[in-house]
C-alpha cells in the first residue's frame, strides 16, 4: 500500500497562521472563555462565599416569572427606540454636514475633526519628544 502524503501548508498559509493566532488568542480569553463561565455559572446557585450548587434552568424559570423582569425590559425597548433613531439622525447629519462640498462644510468639519486634536496634539507632544 502507497502512503498518502499530508498536502503541507506553503509558507504563506503558514505566516498567515501566525498572523491571526494573536487574534484568535485574544478572542479566546476575553470572549470564549468568559462565555463559557456565564453559561455554567447561570445554571448554579453561585455564592460568593459558599459551596455552588447545581439548579439547572430554575434561574432562568425564576426570572421570566419575575414581574419586575418584565418591566425592565420594556423600559430597556422604550430607551432603544426612543433613543438610538435621534442618534443616527444627529450622526448622519454631521457626516453630510461635512461631506458637502461648500463653505459650510470646511467650517463644520473643523468644528467636528479637528476642535480637540490640537488639545490631543498637545498632550501627546511631549511624549513624543522624550523617547
Amino acid at each position: 500500500m502507497e502512503k498518502v502524503k499530508k498536502p503541507r501548508l506553503s509558507d504563506r498559509e503558514r505566516a498567515g497562521f501566525w498572523f491571526i493566532l494573536p487574534a484568535m488568542i485574544f478572542v479566546l480569553l476575553f470572549f470564549i472563555i468568559p462565555l463559557i463561565s456565564v453559561v455554567v455559572m447561570s445554571t448554579t446557585d453561585f455564592p460568593l462565599l459558599g459551596d455552588i450548587t447545581y439548579v439547572g434552568f430554575q434561574n432562568y424559570i425564576d426570572m421570566f416569572q419575575d414581574t419586575e423582569f418584565h418591566q425592565t425590559i420594556i423600559q430597556t425597548l422604550i430607551y432603544t427606540v426612543l433613543v438610538t433613531p435621534p442618534l443616527f439622525i444627529v450622526g448622519l447629519g454631521t457626516a453630510l454636514l461635512i461631506r458637502r462640498v461648500n463653505r459650510l462644510s470646511s467650517f463644520f468639519s473643523h468644528i467636528f475633526l479637528y476642535a480637540d486634536s490640537d488639545r490631543i496634539r498637545k498632550r501627546c507632544f511631549p511624549l513624543v519628544l522624550a523617547t
